[in-house]
């Protein structure tokens, strides 16, 4: 009966503070957050991990540029220089997690692209829905390419990269089909199809 007593004791006595669910150890507070107080740290300000993934977001934005308007994520960037952000068990491409904030789901299939070319922006004003194509497309037309030309082991031009870019949109040719009649592997044109291998669709 005395463990049951102690046990419905703790339960009724919470930390207080604001979304910790753990029972109070000292002073209102749990043991974690008693021991931020010792430390000298205010208990009820909460960690980045106690965030929510919204406002991990926010916090690790820096404050829009006030020429470009870029609104830039500071945290983690993976080598292309996109942010990364964990949502439950997954990371998710910061800028894609602002778009859905904003303006809701992403339709299946579709790529969120950036306007300003600037892969860690967050700004919902320079972000816009199009389909893998469109996002290739895009690439190349704002110049990206020509870092693929710089390769050694480059083959393609722009241009030839261009029009299988274009042919993978129209469809109607097999990949090998492509490939031959540009000269390389069919593992390259499958890398441009799906934006990868080169710099420029990177």
């Amino acid at each position: 009966m005395d463990g049951i007593r102690f046990t419905l004791k703790a339960m009724k006595h919470k930390c207080e503070v604001v979304r910790c669910l753990k029972s109070s150890a000292s002073r209102g507070l749990c043991q974690t957050h008693y021991a931020r107080l010792m430390s000298g740290g205010d208990p009820h300000t909460p960690s980045y991990k106690e965030l929510t993934p919204e406002e991990r977001l926010r916090s690790k934005l820096k404050t829009p540029d006030p020429i470009a308007g870029c609104a830039e994520w500071s945290g983690y960037r993976n080598p292309r220089g996109y942010g990364q952000i964990r949502v439950g068990s997954k990371m998710i491409l910061t800028h894609r997690f602002a778009y859905a904030l904003h303006f809701g789901n992403i339709p299946e299939g579709m790529d969120v692209l950036h306007k300003c070319d600037n892969p860690p922006c967050c700004s919902v004003d320079h972000l816009f829905l199009g389909t893998h194509n469109d996002n290739m497309r895009d690439m190349v037309t704002k110049g990206r390419s020509l870092t693929g030309i710089k390769k050694s082991n480059a083959k393609l031009t722009d241009t030839s990269a261009t029009e299988i870019i274009n042919q993978l949109a129209t469809g109607g040719k097999y990949l090998r089909e492509i490939a031959e009649d540009f000269g390389v592997s069919k593992s390259v044109v499958s890398h441009i199809k799906h934006g990868r291998g080169w710099n420029h669709l990177k």
